[in-house]
């Protein structure tokens, strides 16, 4: 690995760890009681340890320290997403991962397939990816070949992706219908399709 990707990946890693705790830092903020005249208080670092048993001196250091190197674990994350009766994933969202998931909801209908053309809706990999493949089909999210003069440079770009669409429709469909059965319905396919398509073109 060269020098220059490692400090790439350094970067990368310091942005997504600032960002979860500034997520942290917004979240304690607003996370205790609201008063009578409609003001919310902080969630204390005292309520925090009372309800997770972080050490508050923890608590506070990553409320207030903006040094790269205070990066709190997975259990740590855990338990204060738990105290303020959030999803541990919601901790951990970049303002990008906002804008994925705004821009995916707004392509929803794009991507509803027939209920009677899917799939039976077992849950397994194999026909989560089916019906995700399906619904990104009929939503024309496939790139195709519109006239002749193509050449092998526009081939392979629209080969590489449209493979990279599908292993995502396979990769997000995976995820959100392996974890509960719920998720196996015509709304969540529409989901995952509008994800994978979404996530596809920003890697474009």
């Amino acid at each position: 690995m060269s020098i220059k990707k490692t400090h790439m990946e350094d970067e990368k890693s310091a942005s997504f760890f600032r960002s979860v705790r500034t997520n942290i830092r917004a979240a304690l903020k607003v996370g205790g009681y609201s008063t009578k005249d409609g003001k919310i208080k902080p969630l204390t670092d005292t309520a925090v340890q009372q309800k997770t048993g972080i050490a508050r001196s923890t608590i506070r250091t990553l409320r207030t320290v903006e040094s790269d190197n205070v990066n709190p674990d997975f259990g740590t994350l855990k338990k204060l997403a738990n105290s303020l009766g959030v999803p541990l994933a919601f901790l951990l969202m970049t303002g990008e991962d906002w804008e994925l998931i705004f821009k995916s909801f707004g392509a929803l209908n794009q991507f509803a397939i027939d209920p009677s053309q899917a799939k039976k809706l077992y849950r397994t990999p194999e026909t989560a990816y089916q019906n995700v493949h399906r619904a990104l089909d009929e939503g024309k999210a496939f790139q195709q070949k519109l006239h002749i003069s193509y050449d092998q440079a526009d081939l392979k770009s629209m080969n590489d992706f449209n493979e990279s669409l599908s292993r995502m429709g396979g990769v997000m469909g995976a995820l959100l219908l392996s974890s509960h059965e719920k998720y196996t319905s015509i709304e969540y396919i529409a989901l995952a399709a509008a994800l994978a398509n979404q996530i596809n073109i920003n890697h474009k």
